[in-house]
Parts: C-alpha cells; structure tokens; sequence
C-alpha cells in the first residue's frame, strides 16, 4: 500500500509541473541571453584525394537558421546554453575541407573548377530518439549531429550539382564535449564520393545553372507564408497548415485546465467540444504548438522557430520508487503511463522543459531515427 501512495504522489507532482511549465503563459524566454560554448574543428587525422583539379574551395551556410548549431542539453552547461563556431560557421567549415582535401597537381589537369559546398543542415543535439523495439518503451535518446549538404563545382560562372550527403550520427557523448567530433565525421564521411568526380565525368553531367537559378533554388526553401506573411488567428490541424499559415479552424475558445490550458471549438450543434488533435494554433500575435500534452510559444530565430518547451518524459533516479511498489499495482504501461513496462528500480519519468528547434523541413523539435 505504501508503494501505491508514493506512486499517486509522484503522480500529482508530474501534474503540478505540467501546469507549471504550460503555455500560453507570461514569461517569455530571451534565447539571446543564452550562454555560448564555442567549438572549433580540430585538423583533419586523413585526407581525401579528388578526381579533378580544383582552384578554390567555397561554403555556403543555407541552413533555415544560421545563428547557432544547437542547444546543449547535457554536460556541464544549464539548459539555457547553445553552441557555436568559433571562427564563424563558413570559415571553420571551409578550412576543415581545405586540410581535408589533397589536390591534383595543376600539371596533371587541364581543367580547373570551384568546388562550392552548400549546408543545408547541421544540428548538433542531445536529444535524437532511437527507436525501441518494445512498444511500451518510450525511445531512448542519443546524442548526435542531424546533417546534410550538397557540393557542386563551378566554372565560368556556371554551376554543376555532383552529390547529395544527408546523414544522421548518434552516439553515447554529449554535444558539449563531442560537438566538433560529430561535425568532424559528418565532414568526412560527406567527402567520400569526391574522388569519382574525374573531369569526364563531370563534363557529361547535363544539369547546369548559372548562379541567379542556384540562389532563388535555395532561397525557395524559404519563401513559406508562415515566414513571409501577417498571421492568420486560428488553430493548425497539420504542420501543412501551420507552414501555409492556413488555420483551419478560424474561432475558438482558450480555457485554463489543471495540466494546460485547453482549446475548445464549436460544433454544428453549437456546442463547444474539446480539441485535443492539433499541431498548434495562434493569437494572431504569437504562435504556440501542442507538445507532450501542453502549448508551447514559437520564438522566430532566422527562418526557424525556436521553443522552450517539453518533448518527452525524462528519466531521473529516485530512491522514493521501489520496484515492489510498482509492481503492486498491477498496471499496464498504457494506465500508467509515468512508468513504462520495464522500468528499474529507483527511476521514475518526469516532464522536463528544455530548448529545441523546430524542423521546418518534418514540423518536429527532434529527430526520430536510427543510427548511422
């Protein structure tokens, strides 16, 4: 009886911290007053050969936000930290590739290009869930890198797409220490299709643009209305929504609840009926999307958008749980959903707010994936 008291107990305080931390709510989150670790690349341990001569090596930052590679959720740092590059986000990149790269001499090739490398994405995170295969489990999480780019030669002004390189890397280190380790691999493993771009093989790529045609390409990426026009007040059904800025739901109603704050709409009736699918809604002045069961306000961050808020449950110790206790109840994981199937002895699943980013390419605050 003592373990299901302390279970109830736990319970009723993962509630009060729902209500806590829920949105809409007064107190704003200043993401420029977070504290910056700055990393930089370290010298490359090997090198690559390339198939053709190339004069100069450009990179070009074309990730929806270019003002952080991510927010640092473990380590010796608080949640209100981020990373950055040292030397700036092209400098550091450029010199990696350059020192990474074995050139052929200019006397063994008759042809020289511009080897142009466009980030698309690179996200260091601590927070990539790997899929469990028990259903009652929640996901494990991994640190790691979200990355991808494309590289392209050029010559008199005329531009050829080689490779697409898109990978995620996840392992048991923080980004705090390991950052420059994840972007270092990425990088490398990026480089691995170069050597079989000889100049013949180049020459018979058909697809060639000139640059005014690869600068509206990439900034097509970011001509979505939810970046470029006047919000519309109304409730996102889909993410599709949400980037259109294309509220299906135009009038509703905001009442306060004991964990969040809820979102009533009419029905045909005139009825007012709870809606509990959405993506996310907004005021017409700030936006707030559904996350772990509570609204969490979107802070605008370059193309992107960034939120302080919860993507899942955490796992913290707690001498309080004893595995007895959990077992006396006899509840599956779906009853209780604090304590999956499985949970050891002394641990218990709390909501834990924490910064993210939203991924304006899949609509997520993080990645689901496998490892690479």
């Amino acid at each position: 009886m003592k373990g299901v008291i302390t279970i109830l107990i736990f319970l009723y305080s993962a509630n009060a911290l729902g209500q806590k931390n829920a949105s809409p709510d007064n107190a704003r989150i200043d993401f420029s007053k977070f504290r910056v670790h700055k990393i930089t690349l370290h010298k490359p341990l090997t090198t690559f050969s390339t198939g053709c001569m190339l004069s100069d090596i450009i990179v070009e930052d074309n990730r929806f936000d270019t003002s952080t590679l991510g927010f640092m959720h473990k380590g010796s740092v608080d949640m209100e930290s981020l990373i950055k590059f040292k030397n700036g986000f092209s400098n550091e990149i450029c010199n990696y590739l350059v020192n990474s790269i074995d050139r052929p001499d200019s006397a063994t090739s008759t042809t020289s290009y511009k080897l142009i490398c466009f980030i698309k994405k690179l996200w260091l995170t601590d927070e990539i869930y790997e899929k469990e295969e028990k259903k009652n489990l929640p996901a494990s999480i991994q640190s790691g890198i979200i990355f991808r780019a494309e590289y392209w030669v050029e010559k008199e002004n005329v531009y050829i797409p080689l490779y697409r390189f898109d990978t995620t890397i996840t392992r048991d280190k923080n980004i705090y220490r390991s950052g420059n380790n994840y972007i270092e691999e990425a990088l490398m493993f990026s480089l691995s299709k170069l050597s079989s771009f000889t100049e013949n093989k180049i020459e018979q790529i058909k697809s060639k643009y000139s640059r005014s045609e690869i600068e509206q390409n990439n900034k097509r990426r970011f001509d979505l209305p939810i970046l470029t026009d006047t919000l519309r007040r109304g409730i996102y059904i889909t993410f599709e929504e949400f980037k259109n800025n294309q509220p299906s739901i135009k009038e509703f109603t905001i009442k306060p609840d004991k964990k969040d704050d809820a979102l009533y709409v009419t029905d045909e009736k005139g009825k007012e009926v709870l809606l509990r699918e959405l993506y996310g809604y907004t005021d017409g002045k700030d936006i707030f999307i559904s996350s772990a069961g509570n609204f969490f306000r979107l802070y605008r961050s370059g193309n992107s958008f960034n939120v302080y808020g919860i993507k899942s449950l955490k796992k913290v110790r707690d001498l309080r749980v004893v595995e007895s206790g959990v077992a006396g109840i006899g509840l599956g994981a779906s009853q209780v959903p604090f304590f999956p199937t499985g949970t050891k002895s002394g641990y218990i699943y709390k909501l834990r707010p924490a910064p993210f980013q939203l991924d304006m390419e899949t609509g997520e605050i993080s990645l689901v994936s496998g490892k690479k």
